[in-house]
């Protein structure tokens, strides 16, 4: 299997990817299979390798973190949350955790700031997160992220226009038209769209969970049939394909694609779609998100994207003027 760590360097110590199976290598240097699910694989590594317990710098808690709690999180994030890593540890790796005051947050938010205003607010998220997880664990007794103040954001204000899905769904493959059918009539994520199974069908509707939301309620969403929703379903059903799968939208050998894959695609016909001037502007898949939570009623808007509050609805995810009489 060769013993140079090339892809798997965001992996804990002696835990290696090979051929979609991860594997420990002891001290025999035997390879011990962990199993092809990151999530059970990084448990499995905890049950054989126990944690350190005599934690001292900060590399040594952000490299704990990401052993232990980042890889439980979505692939997209965890995938983020590596790069950010790299840049905390490289910042603040050789000091003490109580070394880390709001002062030294605010001189690296300050730095950062000059090339990346709002990437560095992400950053910080994920330091406060990472001293939550170390006060747990009885390595600080506080978070000097708790009170820091972030960099002012402008969330992303693209509305795309019916006329202009219409114009990039003529140039796309018929499953990628109809996986935009589908994300407009559900609102879904991206991570959840590619992770719809045939199975989710019911009586009642398509069953299936919104991966930050349930994470946070352990609640399931049931999308009742409609006559688009069952039609678009139905024409998903019957789309070609050489390998049976489970899911709704899946690539040549039956796997749902993953993020980085469905982007590429996405990609390259948006790049087609400019170079025919069919659309004057780009737009990305998250678009569609906001354009259906901007096209239906405000309660409708904050049901179908999972909301806790309308506030949130409101603040990133309505993008079109608000309607107003006037006085007379």
């Amino acid at each position: 299997m060769g013993r140079k760590r090339k892809g798997s360097t965001h992996l804990p110590e002696r835990m290696y990817l090979h051929k979609g199976t991860y594997y420990l290598v002891n001290k025999d240097s035997k390879w011990l299979n962990l199993g092809k699910s990151l999530t059970s694989a990084i448990a499995e590594y905890h049950r054989l390798v126990p944690s350190q317990s005599s934690i001292k710098t900060m590399g040594e808690l952000i490299d704990r973190y990401m052993v232990e709690i980042s890889p439980t999180k979505a692939e997209s994030t965890y995938k983020g949350e590596i790069q950010e890593a790299k840049l905390l540890r490289a910042a603040f790796g050789e000091m003490y955790p109580k070394d880390v005051t709001p002062v030294v947050i605010y001189e690296y938010m300050d730095f950062r700031s000059q090339t990346a205003p709002v990437r560095v607010n992400r950053e910080v998220a994920l330091l406060s997160h990472m001293f939550k997880k170390a006060m747990r664990w009885g390595l600080v007794e506080s978070n000097p992220c708790r009170d820091i103040e972030r960099n002012p954001e402008r969330p992303r204000n693209r509305y795309v226009t019916d006329d202009e899905l219409i114009a990039f769904k003529s140039i796309v493959p018929e499953w990628l038209s109809l996986y935009i059918d589908l994300k407009s009539l559900t609102g879904l994520r991206q991570t959840d769209m590619l992770s719809l199974r045939f199975d989710s069908f019911t009586e009642d509707g398509l069953l299936t969970s919104m991966s930050k939301t349930e994470k946070r309620t352990g609640k399931k969403y049931l999308f009742e049939w409609s006559d688009q929703l069952r039609a678009t379903l139905g024409r998903i059903q019957q789309l070609p394909g050489k390998v049976k799968s489970l899911y709704l939208f899946s690539n040549r050998k039956g796997q749902p694609y993953t993020g980085d894959g469905f982007r590429s695609i996405w990609h390259n016909w948006m790049v087609k779609a400019l170079e025919k001037e069919l659309l004057s502007e780009k737009f990305q898949e998250r678009d569609i998100r906001k354009k259906t939570a901007s096209d239906v009623e405000l309660e409708h808007a904050q049901l179908l994207l999972g909301h806790e509050s309308v506030k949130t609805t409101i603040r990133n995810y309505r993008l079109l003027p608000i309607k107003v009489k006037p006085s007379k």
